[in-house]
């Protein structure tokens, strides 16, 4: 038989499940062939015959198989290999017939060894063929023991205690190298001393923790060293550049606040050059230092929320100082807190704002990126430094109150978040009523109470409520006294003194409306609003084209007079009560309308689509007006209920329909 192959070895992948694996050359025994298996973390183990696998194919010229008892596990590598033996048991006698089968597999058996020996030499170190002489043998064991194998100037092998690049090792570093464990190496390094602890096998950064209460000036062998202070002291520092980069100390205000003192030439986190940092009570934090020559103290650890506020006043103007800080305006008196733009402040600039009063005293912020906005008592915001932008975390907040009262005064106030809080009369008051409304109706959530708007002076703008302010019932707004509230607007574009939007029920005492001969309407009632005039109330002019006292433009309005009121314009209107909605107008009965300077009027009350207007007995009208004007215009289907007041409400025409008349189709009914 031949040998034609020179594969002598075959590799292979295990998958989990294939259990036969080829072997594609001839071996003439089944103890010929070698079955290792190398696992994932690089481990070879050498298999048995006949307990791992069995084998078929011996001295079979193409060879056999190798079937595994149980299939190697996947990503495991398969190395199946011939490895003959090298003997020769032939043995031929003289004279005897040359027996060839015999012969040829003993040449068989010689190319095998052959082929295993060329696979060991593939797997060898060889020099290259232009060598010469040829590369000496390797030094005895005792030369070479813990020693690395290196090649000498002529390229022969050698063993040398140098490094990979060739040169020699220093002298100061042989102990290193020659060391026979860790612990003698790092011993001989230094490293097992001063702040650090060897356990044989890993080496530990070592500290030590130090009760004080007196003031310190940590030194270099400070390093590491964890500082209690059980009382509150001063610790100066060292000039950064006099100790190294990553040199740190901590420090644990366990009894009261701790001040640490730079170099003048050092600077502690983003404080300036030379300015103590303060360690608050119940604080503990690491100091490190980059050691260079205006040197940098990082703090680490600082948990900012524990330290005690700082007490503030007047106007805060925040600095970078301020980093950390927790700042509580308590002073008893508005006051301010002012941020600088974000490019003055540390790029980890974080403060916390607190109005502090325990009464209804606002404070003003300014410098974020709400603008200028009110902090209000038990209010507190987080502010920080948002790449370039000084930004109140989460937005403002509403304030959650109960009956809050919002102060107007048109001379006083001011609408500036910074100058007033709208909380209080005359300089603290808002100047003007719209600054009033928006504060009502985006500041605060008013927990189902009624808050209370109370006004002083002439003002000239007109104010629409939309809708109900968060978490109210009803909102009162007032003049502070009968006559002390004056509403003349003098914007034609917006023709009311007020909107009642829709679902808005808004209480309205001591409030005399003007048009001014601008404005159309007094109060204007968009569907469900709830309007109750109470005491102090009176009409000026409002007498353009359409205009009116009252008026309703949707349904589900409700408008109650519950008490006197005056007519005081000259002008006056052209309808004192104009219902063109579904409607309901209640006035209360024993009531007095005091009617001065005989006001110019078209229709008393006007009534369109079903709509009613109920009146109070007893109601007395005081004064005289224009003579034309008629008492009632009713179309149908609505419904004037008169309760004996006919004759006495004010008009030298007569309404329409009469009292008692049968409704038709374009009139409605009113009852006497």
């Amino acid at each position: 038989m031949t040998i034609a192959s020179a594969t002598s070895r075959m590799s292979y992948v295990g998958n989990g499940s294939t259990t036969v694996f080829a072997i594609p050359y001839y071996f003439q025994q089944n103890s010929d062939i070698v079955v290792a298996v190398q696992d994932t973390n690089g481990t070879v183990t050498t298999k048995v015959l006949g307990t791992d696998y069995t084998l078929s194919g011996a001295t079979l010229s193409a060879g056999g198989s190798c079937t595994f008892t149980t299939a190697p596990t996947s990503g495991y590598i398969i190395a199946i290999y011939r490895v003959p033996p090298l003997t020769q048991t032939l043995s031929l006698n003289n004279n005897d017939p040359l027996p060839a089968d015999s012969l040829e597999t003993e040449f068989d058996k010689t190319a095998t060894i052959d082929q295993y020996l060329k696979s060991l030499i593939d797997r060898a170190i060889l020099v290259a063929p232009t060598d010469t002489p040829p590369m000496s043998t390797l030094p005895p064991a005792s030369v070479r023991a813990l020693k690395n194998f290196t090649f000498d100037g002529s390229g022969n092998p050698a063993a040398s205690l140098n490094t990979s690049g060739g040169a020699a090792v220093s002298a100061a570093m042989l102990p290193v190298v020659a060391g026979s464990t860790l612990t003698i190496a790092r011993a001989a390094m230094g490293l097992n001393g001063y702040g650090m602890r060897d356990d044989g096998t890993l080496l530990y950064a070592n500290q030590t923790i130090t009760s004080i209460s007196t003031n310190q000036a940590p030194t270099a062998a400070s390093h590491n060293t964890r500082y209690t202070a059980t009382t509150a002291v001063t610790f100066t520092l060292l000039k950064a550049s006099t100790l190294w980069d990553g040199y740190s100390l901590w420090i644990d205000a366990a009894g009261g606040d701790v001040t640490v003192t730079p170099n003048a030439s050092d600077n502690i986190d983003s404080y300036g050059a030379g300015v103590n940092f303060t360690v608050p009570l119940g604080a503990r934090v690491r100091l490190t230092t980059d050691g260079a020559a205006s040197g940098k103290w990082f703090v680490d650890g600082m948990p900012w929320l524990v330290q005690n506020p700082i007490s503030c006043s007047g106007t805060r103007n925040i600095t970078r100082a301020d980093n950390g800080k927790i700042l509580k305006h308590n002073s008893g008196a508005f006051g301010v807190f002012q941020f600088p733009a974000a490019a003055n402040l540390p790029a980890n600039f974080r403060c916390l704002i607190v109005n502090g009063e325990t009464t209804p005293i606002g404070k003003g912020v300014g410098g974020t990126n709400l603008g200028s906005f009110r902090l209000y008592p038990g209010q507190a915001h987080l502010v920080i430094n948002d790449n370039g932008t000084v930004r109140v975390v989460g937005g403002k907040q509403l304030y959650i109150v109960d009956t809050v009262q919002l102060y107007t005064d048109a001379s006083s106030g001011s609408d500036d978040p910074l100058v007033a809080d709208g909380l209080s009369t005359g300089a603290r008051a808002n100047r003007t009523l719209n600054a009033t409304r928006n504060q009502l109706y985006r500041d605060f959530d008013h927990n189902g109470s009624q808050p209370i708007c109370t006004h002083t002076g002439t003002f000239t703008e007109s104010v629409t409520f939309g809708g109900q302010p968060i978490n109210t019932g009803v909102f009162w707004w007032n003049g502070s006294s009968a006559g002390a509230f004056i509403w003349r607007p003098t914007n034609s574009g917006s023709p009311f003194c007020a909107i009642i939007g829709d679902g808005a029920v808004v209480e309205m005492g001591n409030v005399w409306t003007d048009g001014g001969g601008v404005v159309s309407v007094a109060f204007q009632l968009h569907q469900t609003a709830i309007l109750d005039i109470n005491a102090g109330c009176a009409f000026g002019s409002h007498g353009n084209p359409g205009g009116g006292h009252i008026a309703t433009d949707g349904n589900g309005v409700t408008c109650n007079i519950n008490a006197s009121y005056a007519l005081n314009g000259v002008g006056g209107a052209s309808n004192h009560i104009s219902t063109p909605s579904m409607a309901m107008v209640n006035i209360a009965g024993s009531i007095t309308v005091t009617i001065t300077n005989t006001p110019n009027m078209g229709t008393w009350f006007r009534q369109n689509t079903p709509s009613t207007i109920s009146l109070g007995s007893g109601i007395t009208f005081s004064g005289a007006i224009v003579a034309g004007c008629q008492k009632w215009a009713v179309g149908g289907p609505s419904f004037l209920s008169l309760s004996g007041n006919g004759a006495n409400i004010p008009g030298s025409v007569a309404g329409s329909p009469a009292a008692g008349s049968a409704p038709t189709a374009s009139t409605g009914f009113v009852v006497a």
